[in-house]
């Protein structure tokens, strides 16, 4: 639900992901949301700590709060890229663990964002949502063409004595970033990587728009019934409420068209 517009690969949706849980050496090692990096503030969407608080979210929470982890993310991961250039040993935790609480923020917000696109979607929130999109997809490939990160990764995979040390589902992680890092194009050239990334979010943004434009063609969709058999096995709650709908917009037949709305819109109210 949250990884919706982002499609690149499995590494892009493990920025929209929550945190992991690994085992290894028959220990439980959880990386709890609480070590990633907190934002002091009022916006709601940069409360991360507990469940989403929807009854408090606006649209013009979206900006600010995006604009602010998307600056910590990618100072963090200029922090992360930096240790390997200065030589510091390349582990599980200098590498997984550490993009996992430098994404963490970002995913939160942005997943909440999304899915207050797909389940309260009005003009202010999807032009808040296209404003922030190409930068949360500008992060997404910065990580996933990182040559540092990749060099790092594969390090880790080629260092027989860390590597023996990690569990089966760590070492899955590890080889399943390298892949989709190579998905994402680390490996092109500069004038290929930048057709690459322009084409990534050509196809972000066509997404978004023929999502929008399906819920606005469903939500405008109408069907008058005049005969009370055709709908009949529905809720007695549903014909009332498609009734009280018909002779709002003056007509004294019942309308199903509440029928046709998004499921928000119809399960709301019943």
């Amino acid at each position: 639900m949250y990884s919706k517009h982002i499609r690149s690969s499995r590494l892009t949706t493990a920025l929209l992901s929550s945190c992991f849980l690994c085992v290894g050496n028959n220990k439980k090692h959880t990386l709890h949301c609480s070590q990633a990096r907190q934002f002091p503030c009022s916006n709601p969407l940069l409360q991360h700590k507990n469940l989403p608080k929807f009854g408090t979210i606006s649209s013009s929470d979206v900006e600010p709060a995006l604009n602010d982890c998307l600056a910590a993310a990618n100072s963090d991961f200029s922090d992360v890229e930096s240790s390997f250039r200065a030589g510091k040993p390349v582990s599980y935790a200098s590498t997984i663990e550490a993009l996992e609480k430098i994404q963490y923020p970002l995913s939160y917000s942005w997943g909440v964002v999304n899915h207050l696109v797909g389940v309260k979607n009005n003009e202010d929130l999807r032009k808040a949502h296209e404003t922030v999109q190409p930068q949360v997809i500008a992060f997404s490939q910065r990580v996933g063409q990182s040559r540092r990160l990749f060099k790092a990764l594969n390090t880790l995979r080629n260092n027989k004595t860390e590597w023996d040390l990690l569990a089966g589902p760590q070492q899955r992680i590890v080889e399943a970033y390298l892949r989709d890092m190579e998905n994402s194009g680390v490996g092109l050239t500069e004038s290929d990587r930048q057709i690459f990334n322009k084409m990534q979010l050509e196809v972000s943004e066509l997404s978004t728009k023929f999502s929008n434009n399906v819920l606005d063609s469903t939500n405008n969709f109408k069907l008058k019934v005049t005969n009370i058999s055709d709908v009949e096995g529905l809720p007695m709650s549903a014909k009332a409420l498609a009734a009280e709908k018909a002779k709002s917009e003056g007509s004294p037949e019942v309308s199903s068209t509440v029928l046709y709305c998004t499921h928000a819109t119809y399960f709301n109210k019943l």
